[in-house]
C-alpha cells in the first residue's frame, strides 16, 4: 500500500532495459552517485528520458557544464547568521569524527552534483518549451570532456531510504523535510541522510527550518533559476527535445504530465541545492560549502 511519501517514480533498484543505461549513463557522465528525483519521475514516461538524456549528455560532459555548475554552487550560498555549528551539535550529541566523516561525505556527493542537475533539467525544460538552449560558440577548452566515472572518495552509488517503506519515525522525518519546502515529495537527499535519521533530524530542525522559504531563500532559488536559464544557452550542440517532436510518441495527456513535471523540478532543485550548501555551511564552513567537493 502507497502512503504519503510516495510519488510515482521508477527507482534506482527497481529500474532495467533501456532505462537502467540510461540512469547509469546519467551518473557516469554526471560523475555523481544517484539518480536524481526529477529522472526518477520523468521515466514515468518511458518514451522520454532515454531520447531526451541522449541529446544532451555530450554537453553536460564538456567544461563549461562543470564551470556553469561551480558558479551555481558558488552562488547557492545564503550566508545567513546565526548558523548552527553543526559538528560541535553532533559531538554534543555522542557522535565522533568517524561518523561525521560519514554524512559529510553523503553531503559532499550532493553538493557536487546537484548543481549539476539544476543545469541538466534546466536545459531539458527550457527545450521542450521551445526557448533557447544549446548551440553555444566555445572554445576548444570548454567543449572538451570532463573524465566520466566517479571521482576519487565519492561513493559510486548512494543508498536511498525508501519513503514508502521506511520505519513510521523515518517517514515523519522525511514529510517533515518535504512539508518545511513546500515540496510534493522529499529529495534523494533527504533520502539519503536518513540513513543517519539523528543528523536528518538535527539538520532539519536546526540548520535548515531557521532560513528555508524564508524570503532570502527564495530570493536565492529564482536568482538559480535564471541564472541556470542563462547558463543552459551556452552549452554546446543540441540539446534536449521539444514536446513537438514527441507528439507521435506521448500522449497528450503524458506531453502535459511532462511540462509540469519539468516546470516543477526546475523549482525543486535549486531550492535542494540551497539547502544542502547550508547543511555543508553549518559543517564545514561558507568557504568549504562554495568549492566543488571534487574540483576536475
Amino acid at each position: 500500500m502507497l502512503n504519503a511519501a510516495y510519488f510515482p517514480q521508477i527507482s534506482q533498484s527497481d529500474v532495467g532495459g533501456e532505462m537502467e543505461a540510461t540512469y547509469e549513463n546519467i551518473r557516469q557522465t554526471l560523475r555523481v552517485p544517484w539518480v536524481a528525483f526529477a529522472c526518477r519521475v520523468l521515466a514515468t514516461v518511458p518514451e522520454y528520458l532515454p531520447v531526451a538524456w541522449a541529446r544532451t549528455a555530450e554537453a553536460m560532459s564538456t567544461r563549461y557544464a562543470e564551470q556553469a555548475a561551480d558558479e551555481l554552487r558558488e552562488r547557492s550560498l545564503l550566508s545567513i547568521e546565526p548558523k548552527v555549528d553543526l559538528k560541535k551539535r553532533l559531538r554534543g550529541a555522542g557522535w565522533d569524527n568517524a561518523q561525521i566523516e560519514e554524512v559529510r561525505r553523503v553531503v559532499n556527493a550532493f553538493n557536487y552534483g546537484n548543481p549539476k542537475y539544476i543545469m541538466m533539467i534546466t536545459a531539458l525544460c527550457e527545450s521542450f518549451n521551445l526557448r533557447p538552449v544549446g548551440g553555444g560558440d566555445l572554445s576548444v577548452e570548454l567543449r572538451s570532456s570532463v573524465p566520466k566515472g566517479h571521482p576519487e572518495g565519492m561513493d559510486p552509488l548512494l543508498s536511498l531510504v525508501n519513503a514508502n517503506e521506511a520505519p513510521p519515525e523515518v517517514q515523519t522525518l522525511l514529510k517533515r523535510a518535504a512539508d518545511l519546502h513546500y515540496h510534493h515529495g522529499p529529495a534523494s537527499d533527504f533520502q539519503a541522510l536518513a540513513n543517519w535519521p539523528e543528523f536528518l533530524q538535527i539538520a532539519t530542525d536546526e540548520a535548515l527550518a531557521p532560513v528555508v522559504r524564508t524570503e532570502t531563500f527564495d530570493l536565492k532559488a529564482r536568482e538559480l533559476i535564471h541564472r541556470a536559464r542563462e547558463l543552459v544557452q551556452g552549452l554546446p550542440g543540441q540539446v534536449g527535445i521539444g514536446r513537438a517532436e514527441l507528439m507521435s510518441t506521448c500522449t497528450p495527456g503524458e506531453i502535459a504530465g511532462l511540462t509540469g513535471i519539468l516546470f516543477m523540478y526546475q523549482r525543486f532543485i535549486p531550492d535542494i541545492t540551497i539547502s544542502l550548501i547550508r547543511i555543508g555551511e553549518c559543517l564545514d564552513g561558507s568557504e568549504a560549502a562554495a568549492k566543488s567537493p571534487f574540483p576536475v
